[in-house]
């Protein structure tokens, strides 16, 4: 069993120690339960939902044994990845949040096993019910994706909604009744969590247990305030502390090309009411930094600041890895030094707004960081197999969709050519055909 003094050396020095698996719950939309939404591989091959079995699973046990000894785990590699160019990453978020309850670690036998314990933390994402259908996202995460996703051959699906379980109220009665006391957050993401009835009926019994203690994280599209005529902004002045992280990667054209669904106007209509009439949550703007955006996220974070969607403090930035071909890695080396030298102006405007009692020296430390870390992101080698894909998929989409990534990125345009070396190869298979013919 670790002492106090070696876990509180794994969490503050530790590179890949994770409090996730000894108090949070996930279970995703699709596919068995998982450490977190993050994790990746094979935990045991459970049933759909099964998260007591995840719990005890040898699989577990041992992610948990190596994170003892600070060992990476390759299941892991999405925080490692995102920590590695300086990005703050939801390992990071789970030691800062729950790194007190240091003891449930110290229960852990040689092989990782713990003794059975409620959940502390919950993500769980009963279906993937939405109102958008975000470019870099697919089926398994948004039910508006089913028909195109279809059209490509990326699911069998009949159903445009994929469920967790069965029945989610029988799973969710059951869940309350073993985590409720020992419940400290609740993460919904989705989909789009705000439309879901389970969201609903969680925050609902919260309510009635009078466990308004409880924190609620929200990843949203803030497209819809109110589901099944309950009013979610007044939910959330009963509660002691809400975070929402609004999902928003362009303005105009662009974001609406990013975000399939996304009406501007809604988007800032309801992020001000959030700030009028629950000024308790805390807001900010989560931005997936992609091959879409990253040459406009200093002018993007200007105009949401510039403009008063939000102070300048309240910016989010994310990398995408995947899918491969939605990440920077496709851009070519102009493009690169393009971003590079708005970034640089960036943080020329960032350093006056500070000096002119914009930002505090902490927060100004954090954007400096966070756009240091996706300068280092635009340093990935040039993935030519991806910027193929990239091609390929976007022709296919807007096909389907009636869009044109070309109008609404017209600074992407070189991207959606093929090279010499493709053309060249296209030209030798036309001419070949035309002898075989």
């Amino acid at each position: 069993m670790p002492t106090r003094a070696e876990i509180d050396d794994l969490l503050t020095r530790g590179r890949h120690f994770c409090m996730a698996p000894w108090v949070h719950a996930h279970l995703p939309a699709f596919g068995p339960a998982m450490p977190c939404c993050l994790a990746s591989g094979d935990f045991g091959g459970l049933d759909a939902g099964d998260l007591d079995g995840l719990r005890r699973s040898p699989a577990l046990n041992d992610l948990r044994a190596g994170m003892l000894t600070d060992r990476p785990d390759p299941r892991c590699a999405n925080c490692a990845r995102a920590e590695a160019f300086g990005f703050r990453s939801e390992r990071q978020h789970f030691n800062h949040d729950f790194g007190r309850h240091w003891r449930r670690v110290a229960e852990a036998g040689p092989g990782g096993e713990l003794p059975e314990r409620p959940a502390l933390s919950w993500d769980l994402r009963f279906s993937n019910l939405c109102n958008f259908r975000c470019r870099m996202c697919f089926h398994g995460s948004s039910s508006r994706w089913h028909d195109d996703a279809r059209a490509l051959g990326w699911t069998r699906a009949t159903d445009s909604v994929t469920r967790a379980v069965a029945d989610p109220a029988a799973f969710l009665a059951g869940r309350l009744a073993a985590d409720l006391e020992s419940l400290e957050e609740v993460y919904f993401a989705g989909g789009e969590p705000l439309i879901m009835d389970e969201h609903a009926t969680i925050v609902d019994t919260l309510l009635a247990r009078g466990r308004t203690d409880v924190r609620l994280r929200y990843t949203s599209n803030l497209s819809r305030l109110n589901h099944a005529g309950r009013d979610v902004v007044g939910i959330w002045n009963r509660f002691d502390d809400v975070a929402v992280n609004a999902s928003l990667d362009g303005l105009g054209a662009r974001g609406e090309l990013i975000r399939a669904g996304l009406d501007e106007s809604v988007f800032r209509a309801n992020l001000g009411r959030i700030r009028r009439e629950a000024p308790r949550v805390r807001l900010r703007i989560d931005v997936t930094v992609s091959v879409f955006n990253v040459l406009h996220l200093p002018e993007l974070h200007r105009r949401l600041a510039g403009e008063g969607v939000i102070p300048a403090d309240a910016l989010k930035l994310h990398p995408l890895f995947a899918p491969a071909h939605y990440s920077v890695a496709v851009l070519d080396r102009a493009s690169r030094r393009r971003a590079r030298q708005e970034i640089e102006r960036h943080r020329g405007w960032l350093d006056r707004l500070a000096a002119d009692g914009g930002l505090t020296a902490a927060d100004l430390a954090d954007q400096h960081a966070q756009f240091a870390a996706v300068t280092r992101l635009l340093e990935l080698p040039r993935e030519r197999a991806s910027a193929r894909a990239f091609r390929s998929v976007s022709a296919r989409l807007d096909a389907l969709r009636g869009e044109s990534v070309a109008a609404a990125m017209p600074e992407l345009r070189p991207l959606l050519r093929p090279g010499l070396a493709e053309w060249s190869r296209a030209t030798l298979r036309r001419a070949l055909d035309r002898w075989r013919g």
